[in-house]
């Protein structure tokens, strides 16, 4: 998809983002097509505070005066702002590519309680907005195309969920959603590493490892022990406490060890390698491993002063000196 489609794009879902009430765990992984090979679920209420986030809103929803008149005038009518209505995020990359630039497609769903039928008559009833947007039935669920966008769509799933994407991704979900194709949820070493992320996280990531990783991995001395990974987990929560899980999903159970030592190497190096700076050195040599029958468990955590005090120390140590005079 080019870039000014994607912008496009984004900006169409901010429509949809405003009316996202709701959070669910379970529910949105749920319509991730099998062949996802990254998912990431980011909780929304967790890091819309973040400047990267804000970022993100003023990037696609309103950076000119123009587009924060219409942002105004839209929450105006519906009583509903994106920044503070929007909970849950799921973005993910699917084996399919894009034609043109050979890059995996992304699909996102966002979680609400939302009223379809208020969107849809609001469309209708702004000049503007019908302008921008056709109202469209894709696979029999309300759908918004963007007239400028070729490739794009946001579909209303049920009264909860949204997603965005381009129609091959639709295509994937709608048939799981209606039961003609099955979800990611049904990779069982996916399922059980991902429910181990905690709902506190701002957000969490998994990934199915790729037989060609694997190759590669069995190749190397250093990562062959991580070629018995099947899936991977990592999550991040920064409340009062900042919190890095990754976690990795294996068959065997003689395996888990091996991943263990190999998650231990790894930290014994990047302490090592960081000892230049003390605050980040003395953060991996601290980091937890543990691991159940078939999962091994990396987590690095601080109370929240001490992280941001790290951070600072580390600002300091790698700021480039000031110029001699």
């Amino acid at each position: 998809m080019k870039r000014p489609a994607i912008r496009s794009l984004l900006a169409i879902s901010l429509l949809c983002l405003a009316l996202s009430t709701g959070s669910a765990f379970g529910a949105l992984l749920d319509l991730v097509p099998i062949e996802a090979q990254f998912v990431m679920q980011i909780n929304m209420p967790k890091v819309v505070g973040l400047d990267i986030i804000q970022k993100l809103f003023d990037q696609f929803g309103a950076n000119t005066e123009e587009s924060q008149k219409a942002m105004q005038d839209f929450v105006q009518k519906t009583g509903l702002d994106p920044k503070k209505s929007l909970k849950t995020v799921v973005v993910f990359l699917t084996a399919l590519t894009d034609q043109e630039t050979g890059h995996p497609m992304p699909g996102l769903l966002f979680h609400g309680d939302f009223d379809t039928g208020r969107i849809i008559e609001l469309v209708k009833a702004d000049p503007d907005m019908a302008a921008q947007v056709s109202l469209e039935k894709v696979g029999g669920f309300d759908a918004l195309k963007g007239k400028a966008v070729e490739t794009g769509l946001s579909v209303f799933l049920d009264k909860n969920t949204i997603l965005l994407g381009t129609p091959a991704i639709v295509d994937h979900v709608i048939k799981i959603k209606t039961g003609k194709d099955k979800g990611i949820m049904t990779n069982a070493a996916f399922a059980k590493v991902v429910k181990q992320a905690s709902p506190e996280a701002a957000l969490w990531g998994g990934v199915v490892v790729s037989p060609q990783w694997v190759k590669e991995a069995q190749t190397d001395p250093v990562s062959a022990n991580f070629a018995a990974v099947k899936a991977v987990l990592f999550s991040l929560a920064y409340d009062k406490q900042f919190a890095f899980e990754l976690a990795g999903e294996v068959e065997k159970k003689d395996d888990t060890a091996k991943v263990k030592d190999a998650l231990k190497n790894v930290m014994d190096a990047m302490a090592a390698w960081s000892q230049d700076v003390p605050a980040i050195s003395q953060a991996f040599k601290a980091a937890k491993i543990e691991g159940g029958e078939t999962t091994a468990k990396l987590t690095l955590a601080m109370d929240k002063a001490a992280f941001e005090d790290m951070i600072k120390k580390v600002q300091a140590q790698t700021a480039p000196a000031a110029p001699k005079k």
